[in-house]
């Protein structure tokens, strides 16, 4: 459930928690809720599909107003529902609000800073084909596939993988026969059986004509549906914010702002600039005279430890506001580091075999995608260089209290400190790593295990440090 967007909103002034969901399209009360905000069934009805096809049938009934912060929605006709069963996180849930609450308006919805707001961010523009059946309004896109292939697939952010009907396996390089792909069988709440298949897509995704927020190697779910696909949180939610401008028929997507962005200030007061971690040290080894690379350095704090240990050092970054406080200590004292702006999931600024070693220090939980960073990282290093890096341990609670869904590959909130820290990161199982790592052509070579808390001598580790070698 960690892709849902849950808000508070009332409905003739009864509150509750509401899911927030483009897809589902009409808005959905359930039947306790909807008698606690004196929403009665009129009599009439509304026909809608599953993305399986099969038929759903609700009663409607009308609300007199809808509120979501600054949005009001009066007279909204609604569907009533029971919602027994679902998760206990969503225990209880007043119902799931639907795009035509905001019909004809600007909504915002903030992944950095987890918040919604009307104010609409700048970005890259990608047009939505709206579609209006009655009370129901959903929204479409044109998906561009690695085959080159154009499909129309629904912006559902009540879904979190990347879903294609499976007569697109070709166009995503899967093959249905391959007898290691991950196959579930199973029966939906109406009854219907399904066959959904998970893999990896080969190659990258993109809205048409927006090449800057393409998607290299999603996870994906193949299934027999009505629809070309359905893109939802884990396409939405890597980028900072999203602007649904349903009178433009438009998203408006913000990929620039860096979540380090917000709390650079605080983070550098934090953090000594010259603390020295002893375990990265010695994985790191001895660069002097090395071309090194610090990924993602943030203020340049790792940065300047390599260049005291005699490093030729680049120092790459996605935050503005980080780097410009790295170029300023280099300034005052200087240390021959060059600071570059850049996404460490795409390196393609920095040729092939550029460098004897990388180091990315307490990062890469905090990059969306793995596989195109791993791999970017893998194309940078000579034959023989090494890759240096260290992560929140994922097996044991770290940023978060409890750690829950392990298996499954999902953004987190972290726990502490959230006024120097970005308020959320990216859990991977460590069988990812390793995956990443072999798939990169990156053999481990030493994994390092250290105590959350410095007074714990028999404790779980909060920290995991590794160096791996290319061959």
């Amino acid at each position: 459930m960690h892709h849902l967007v849950v808000v508070r909103a009332r409905v003739n002034g009864e509150e509750a928690p509401f899911v927030l969901d483009s897809g589902i399209g009409i808005t959905l009360l359930g039947s306790a809720f909807a008698r606690r905000a004196g929403v009665a069934a009129r009599g009439d009805e509304f026909s809608g599909r599953r993305m399986s096809g099969q038929e759903v049938v609700l009663p409607l009934g009308e609300a007199g107003a809808i509120e979501l912060g600054p949005f009001r929605r009066e007279q909204a006709s609604v569907g009533i529902r029971d919602l027994e069963g679902l998760p206990p996180e969503l225990e209880g849930l007043g119902g799931f609000l639907s795009l035509d609450v905001f019909a004809g308006g600007v909504l915002t919805v903030d992944y950095a800073r987890r918040e919604l707001r009307t104010e609409p961010v700048e970005g890259v523009e990608v047009p939505l084909e709206l579609h209006r059946d009655g009370p129901s309004l959903d929204a479409y896109l044109e998906l561009a596939l690695p085959s080159g292939r154009h499909v129309r697939v629904e912006v559902d952010m009540g879904s979190d993988v990347l879903i294609l009907d499976e007569r697109f396996a070709g166009d995503i390089g899967l093959d249905l026969a391959d007898p290691s792909l991950d196959r579930r069988e199973g029966t939906d709440e109406t009854g219907c059986r399904y066959l959904r298949t998970f893999g990896v897509v080969s190659g990258a995704i993109q809205p048409v004509g927006a090449p800057a927020l393409a998607q290299a190697d999603p996870p994906v779910m193949l299934q027999s549906i009505v629809h070309d696909g359905l893109v939802g949180h884990g396409f939405l939610g890597r980028f900072a914010a999203v602007t649904w401008d349903l009178a433009a028929s438009r998203l408006v997507v913000a990929t620039a702002a860096s979540a380090y962005d917000e709390v650079a200030d605080a983070y550098s007061r934090a953090l000594d600039p010259d603390c020295v971690d002893p375990v990265l040290a010695e994985l790191v080894g001895d660069v002097a005279g090395s071309a090194v690379l610090s990924l993602a350095c943030g203020q340049g704090r790792d940065a300047r430890l390599l260049a005291r240990l005699g490093a030729t050092v680049t120092g790459v970054d996605v935050s503005d506001e980080m780097l410009a406080r790295a170029r300023r200590r280099e300034a005052e004292e200087p240390l021959g580091i060059a600071y570059v702006r850049g996404d460490a999931q795409d390196l393609t600024p920095f040729p092939d075999a550029s460098f004897d070693a990388v180091v990315c220090h307490m990062a890469l939980m905090d990059i969306p995608r793995l596989r195109p960073a791993v791999a970017s990282v893998a194309r940078a290093l000579r034959p023989g260089g090494r890759f240096v890096f260290s992560i929140v341990h994922p097996c044991y609670a770290g940023h978060v209290a409890i750690v829950t869904d392990y298996l499954l590959d999902h953004r987190y909130d972290k726990r502490v400190p959230v006024e120097w820290l970005p308020p959320y990161a990216h859990h991977r199982p460590l069988g990812t790593y390793v995956e990443e790592l072999t798939r990169a052509g990156l053999r481990i070579e030493r994994v390092v295990e250290v105590h959350h808390q410095a007074a714990d001598e028999g404790g779980v580790p909060g920290l995991l440090y590794a160096r791996v070698v290319k061959a």
